[in-house]
């Protein structure tokens, strides 16, 4: 994501999380603030190197997000 924004990306409208382990990783909280506030509330896979061990909304991981509307 980082990488991503650094490029000058600003649209995203899915993310895959894959990694190296048998159970589901899902992003850290940091991240999924920083997800919410350039995504709002897209479908997030997780995987592992063989196969989908999950598939969510953003909005379900992070369920009370702080961003805009809070600042009125």
């Amino acid at each position: 994501m980082l990488k991503a924004l650094s490029e000058g990306e600003r649209t995203f409208v899915a993310l895959a999380v894959v990694a190296d382990t048998a159970a589901p990783t899902p992003p850290c909280g940091a991240c999924r603030q920083l997800l919410w506030e350039y995504c709002g509330d897209i479908p997030v896979t997780l995987a592992n190197l063989t196969q989908i061990t999950g598939q969510h909304q953003l909005a379900d991981l992070l369920p009370v997000p702080f961003d805009a509307r809070l600042l009125k």
